[in-house]
């Protein structure tokens, strides 16, 4: 088994600025660039998984459309900047 952990495109704007911003134009080529290289492997049985941010899921979709599967959104795998007491 073969698992593939994708950190999310380029932002067009800071967590400080934006909790949720969408892909900047370079975000946009990497996620395309990242699509090209996974359409090369011998995928078979796979899922795709992104947070419900913005960011992830914008560079899950060309995956997603390349590999004609669809994206699993899944809460709890959310990245925050924010300290937590555990």
């Amino acid at each position: 088994m073969k698992i593939y952990i994708i950190r999310h495109g380029e932002a067009a704007k800071s967590w400080e600025v934006d909790r949720d911003p969408e892909l900047s134009l370079r975000g946009r080529e990497q996620a395309q660039n990242i699509s090209d290289i996974l359409a090369q492997e011998d995928l078979n049985d796979f899922q795709i998984i992104s947070s419900p941010l913005r960011r992830a899921i914008e560079t899950a979709e060309p995956i997603s459309k390349k590999l004609n599967k669809e994206i699993e959104i899944i809460e709890s795998v959310v990245k925050t900047n924010e300290e937590r007491d555990y």
